[in-house]
């Protein structure tokens, strides 16, 4: 049988047909890639959405950049008896499964759905005995998600186009840039407390405590820290102390230090970012890459969940290499309703392939070496899953309460009985026990008790990492949404990013924010993102009717945004967009109109000529003038002076030698390079003739 195997990414494709041909001999297998997404939403219609809000009928086109392979994949799909769709293993794969089938079932109506968490012969033998059907609940639901976003972004842009306020808002990047604003405000109106206590750092940390009236009820030796009001009042608390500190009771009780957990899309990127310094979109293009080389499982998740297979090939290599008495148990975070599509964790494929050997597993395989960023965070990946399941480190805590005359102090004191992965993981910081042989009633001596200024500290700024895990606790957003959330606020000059790497909003940005905080809040608010997407999540399972879900948000928001939208003039060449003033993403009037949607348009708006000083073109030829302008310099940012003709056609410019008898368009002409002085048609690149004086 010829089966054809689509699949997102090119290149997983050498990889994928062999182990397909490994594990099956008897049919002929094709496997092609998509290369993401192959159709989109059409830009037509009401507000240029595409959509028919009456029906939510959706009118798809294919993407320009898809239609060769579309073309290509047609021509397989003719000569195959089923197709297999193993687009990625989330709701966007989804969506792009059910799209395939919708071109390319009047070649082949035999279509299975094949999910891939990992590219390994052992994860694609499995899948080949799990085919199922495209879950048209899923597919709901990515669509529902798409008009959504295109219906909130393209309405609250043209808001902001028509008032002059920005250029674009989405149902996502909003709330992002509300989370930013949220932030800077608190920042902006943090009011600092100070106060000061009495502590000594010798031997152990010892505090000035009092205690806690709120809690005298439930544990009478509850103890917080003293706060006095001035420096005055600690130094004369401070000269009523002699150096004799009586120990009055001890405390003890076991400990254990927190244990790790698999890596998530939004922990991993934080640890790449804070252990490894890599941003965001590094981090997201290395982890692709070691995901198509099956080296680690599908890297957009939310669950901290691994298989049974996974964590016991972890426990048999923990096992042998550095002991039983290593061997842990997982610790998962409780199961989220809304994990992505109940995924596991991003842990290595084959715990055995370490940093040692990984560059020769990959060319026994036929596979280019890791560079040496990709080593740090495959090993990054292949460490945190190896602690996830290293018994905790452990020990005994002693709380002591001492006191010098009418004031009491307490300190602390871990001593580590089992050190856990502070023994495997070199990254780690080694933990030494400090032995106190303290008992009650014995005296204490303490000479270096110190008045120390206390206060609040702001919240700091976000990060690109710290930004997507608050996305990921608040439930906004989905990891294969995250980073396109925060980069376009970053592209539209909504935000940046200092030299900290700490992201703050701009001037343009606060505009944009302060204005849809005032007229569209119920629309971005944080709450109502992270409901929709929960509403996402039951259009999936079939407990609510996505078109009806579309047509309630579309008549809300047209309602409010009606009232801001200005009546425009519509662009005469497209008739979708609307003629707009042109400006630059980070506001900069550019000095011309064109298409709103100019980007697949084209359309600009014709400058007046400047015409009081132009002269006739000396081509015979052509009846048109010669005429001056300034424009920008695109490599000096100078303003310069150009020359041109009014008729677009003829090449004529001044300094002109003659007619190019190559192309019988453009004119030769002298000119400086490197190499000296030159003649070259001036219809170049169409015309490359090119001769040295």
């Amino acid at each position: 049988m010829n089966i054809l195997v689509i699949l997102e990414s090119p290149n997983k494709v050498k990889k994928v047909k062999k182990y397909l041909e490994e594990c099956d001999k008897n049919n002929n297998y094709f496997v092609e890639a998509s290369v993401g997404h192959i159709r989109e939403i059409d830009d037509c219609g009401e507000y240029s959405i595409g959509v028919n809000f009456n029906d939510c009928s959706v009118n798809y086109i294919i993407s320009n950049d898809k239609k060769n392979v579309v073309r290509n994949l047609t021509e397989k799909a003719k000569l195959a008896e089923m197709i297999i769709l193993a687009t990625d293993p989330d709701r966007e794969g989804e969506v792009i499964a059910w799209h395939l089938s919708e071109i390319l079932k009047k070649h082949c109506n035999n279509f299975k759905r094949m999910k891939l968490n990992a590219i390994t012969k052992e994860e694609v033998e499995k899948e080949m005995n799990r085919l199922c059907q495209i879950d048209k609940n899923y597919v709901n639901s990515g669509i529902a998600r798409s008009i959504l976003d295109k219906t909130c972004g393209y309405i609250l842009s043209r808001v902001l186009q028509d008032n002059h306020i920005g250029n674009s808002a989405g149902r996502v990047q909003s709330a992002v840039l509300l989370i930013l604003h949220f932030r800077e405000e608190a920042i902006k109106n943090f009011v600092k407390e100070e106060w000061y206590t009495l502590i000594d750092e010798n031997k152990i940390l010892l505090k000035n405590v009092e205690k806690d009236k709120k809690r005298i009820d439930l544990n009478k030796n509850a103890y917080i820290e003293k706060k006095y009001k001035s420096f005055e009042e600690t130094i004369n608390t401070k000269n009523k102390l002699d150096n004799n500190y009586v120990i009055i009771e001890i405390k003890n009780e076991k400990f254990e230090d927190k244990p790790f957990f698999n890596y998530t899309t939004s922990s991993f990127l934080k640890d790449c970012k804070l252990k490894l310094k890599l941003k965001i979109k590094e981090s997201s293009l290395i982890a692709q890459n070691l995901f198509e080389k099956g080296l680690i499982t599908y890297i957009r998740t939310d669950s901290t969940n691994i298989d049974k297979k996974t964590k016991d090939d972890i426990s048999k290599y923990i096992i042998r290499n550095y002991g039983e008495k290593y061997l842990g148990v997982l610790h998962e975070v409780k199961t989220k309703k809304n994990d992505q599509e109940g995924h596991p964790a991003i842990t290595p494929t084959n715990i055995e392939i370490t940093k040692n050997n990984v560059n020769e597993y990959l060319l026994k395989n036929e596979e280019d070496c890791l560079t040496e960023k990709e080593k740090l965070v495959y090993e990054l990946v292949w460490q945190n899953s190896i602690n996830s399941l290293i018994k905790l480190p452990n020990g005994d805590k002693t709380t002591y309460i001492l006191k010098n005359k009418d004031e009491i102090f307490t300190g602390e004191n871990k001593n580590y009985i089992f050190n856990g992965y502070y023994d495997i993981d070199n990254n780690l910081d080694k933990k030494n026990n400090n032995v106190l042989n303290w008992k009650v009633g014995d005296e204490i001596k303490v000479f270096s008790i110190q008045a120390k200024l206390k206060s609040t500290q702001p919240l700091s700024r976000f990060n690109e990492a710290t930004l997507i895990s608050e996305l990921e606790r608040l439930g906004i957003g989905r990891p294969s949404t995250y980073k396109n959330a925060v980069n376009v606020n970053i592209d539209r000059f909504y935000a940046q990013v200092d030299k900290n790497d700490s992201m703050f909003v701009t001037e343009k940005g606060k505009k944009v924010i302060e204005f849809l905080i005032a007229n569209f809040i119920s629309f971005i608010n944080l709450d109502y993102t992270k409901n929709m997407e929960d509403d996402l999540d039951r259009i999936s399972k079939e407990k609510i009717n996505y078109k009806n879900y579309i047509k309630i948000y579309y008549e809300a928001l047209i309602k409010e945004a009606n009232k801001f939208m200005i009546d425009q003039m519509k662009c005469p060449k497209c008739n979708n967009g609307f003629v707009r003033e042109a400006v630059k993403k980070d506001g900069t009037k550019m000095g011309f109109k064109q298409c709103s949607d100019w980007q697949k348009c084209g359309w600009k708006e014709e400058k007046k000529l400047d015409l009081s000083n132009a002269t006739p073109c000396e081509n015979e030829e052509c009846n048109g003038q010669i005429y001056k302008y300034d424009y920008i310099d695109k490599v000096s940012g100078q303003k310069k002076e150009g020359v041109s003709c009014t008729n677009k056609e003829c090449k004529w410019r001044p300094g002109a030698i003659q007619k190019c008898q190559l192309c019988n368009i453009g004119w030769l002409s002298e000119k400086n390079g490197k190499s000296g002085k030159f003649i070259s048609c001036n219809n170049y690149p169409n015309c490359k003739f090119i001769q040295s004086c």
